[in-house]
């Protein structure tokens, strides 16, 4: 039994060449059709726009999340409750994704490119997908303490 993708190609048995022309790259599947054209970059418009607003979330996120955590410690009669614990675990995750992950991502797009070192790159997935695994995980247990 042949092992297809969605596109209907044999990925056991595709070979790929990639040609360059005027800042993007076609891929053409070992029959010349092509499989895909996209760019390595993002228009610049979009890129400032997605960076502006990245920067917006590091602003809000790292006071909310701050102002979050001082009010749930301060309160004392919230201490004793375990849903407390659980919003302060997940405080804790949106303040890190804020703080590491949010400017990492404005920077790649204002530059349109990595400019970090090979090891932070190789890094920046597990900080991102690990956050977002504590995350839901914090919704999750929210959910089913209620």
């Amino acid at each position: 039994m042949e092992d297809f993708n969605r596109d209907g190609i044999d990925s056991a048995n595709f070979s790929a060449n990639f040609t360059s022309t005027n800042d993007e790259t076609e891929i053409f599947a070992s029959n010349d059709s092509i499989v895909s054209n996209f760019s390595p970059f993002y228009p610049p418009q979009a890129a400032w726009v997605a960076a502006t607003f990245a920067i917006v979330f590091i602003i809000v996120g790292v006071i909310g999340n701050l102002g979050t955590i001082w009010a749930l410690l301060e309160n004392k009669k919230l201490r004793g409750n375990a849903t407390t614990w659980f919003v302060l675990s997940l405080c804790f995750s949106d303040f890190l994704f804020c703080t590491i992950n949010l400017p990492l991502t404005a920077s790649r797009y204002i530059h349109q490119a990595w400019i970090f070192d090979d090891l932070l790159c190789q890094i920046f997935p597990f900080f991102f997908y690990a956050n977002f695994g504590a995350s839901l995980l914090n919704i999750t247990l929210i959910a089913i303490n209620r």
